[in-house]
């Protein structure tokens, strides 16, 4: 079992992404090089990376903040906005 910490710059909680079948999810994105938090592979692992995460005041590392901020072309709440006006885009 594979896990995957990592903050959600947006909403500032952290998240936890795992599954049993990480290889099915690497197609083009690599979550050791390109993930927006430590990787663990093991539950001892996911625990000390929480507990050192909290000892430092649950900030996030600035390699991840420059992961997020290259890989995310916005960060506000208009997303259902530009959705909705490609899609009017299409229909003309």
């Amino acid at each position: 079992m594979y896990f995957n910490s990592f903050e959600n710059t947006l909403s500032q909680y952290n998240k936890t992404f795992k599954t049993k079948d990480l290889e099915k999810y690497l197609s083009y994105f690599d979550f050791e090089k390109m993930g927006f938090g430590p990787v663990t592979k093991n539950y001892e692992d996911t625990v000390n990376e929480i507990v050192k995460a909290i000892d430092n005041g649950c900030k996030t590392d600035k390699k991840y903040i420059s992961r997020v901020n290259s890989f995310f072309k916005y960060f506000d709440d208009n997303n259902c906005k530009r959705i909705y006006e490609e899609i009017l885009k299409k229909r003309e």
